[in-house]
């Protein structure tokens, strides 16, 4: 199987994960940026994207090179920090149209989330959503620093790409 990971990174979340799926599967690596537009060569694609403000931030990516991603195997790896399982399956739907968000392979696996490393900017908006939070328990989530990112999230994914 000859197969590319194409991520995109934020804060350092995805690329680990995207890392840790080349070691395991020795799959060719790329940001986004330096991804090759030429697919043709992987029958397998995994794109490492996080969620970011409840939509998956390589979506315009995935839009625009959807021509060349039809008739492959491609996976959706979403790192995310969102622990309820049924607003993280809202996430592909919303940021996708529907002929290509059912056709991707889509594996959630947890994020990390510290406040203290995030730009200026996005530590603002998270407060500044957190202080207009009527309920308390999503005011709190949006507050409370964690760090899901472990190997093991990731087993779900590789035993998928070892399938024939």
């Amino acid at each position: 199987m000859n197969g590319i990971i194409i991520y995109k990174s934020r804060y350092g979340s995805t690329r680990q994960y995207a890392e840790w799926v080349r070691e395991a599967t020795g799959f060719a690596l790329y940001e986004v940026r330096q991804a090759p537009r030429d697919l043709r060569a992987y029958d397998t694609v995994v794109i490492g994207s996080s969620v970011f403000a409840g939509h998956v931030a390589l979506a315009k990516w995935i839009v625009a090179h959807w021509p060349a991603l039809q008739g492959k195997r491609v996976v959706l790896m979403l790192v995310n920090v969102t622990a309820d399982p049924e607003e993280v399956a809202k996430f592909v739907p919303q940021s996708l149209p529907p002929e290509i968000a059912s056709q991707l392979k889509v594996f959630p696996v947890g994020g990390r989330y510290q406040l203290e490393r995030m730009s200026f900017l996005d530590r603002t908006m998270i407060k500044m959503v957190a202080s207009l939070e009527k309920q308390p328990e999503k005011k709190q989530e949006l507050l409370i620093e964690r760090d899901w990112v472990k190997r093991e999230n990731l087993r779900e994914l590789l035993g998928y790409l070892s399938e024939p």
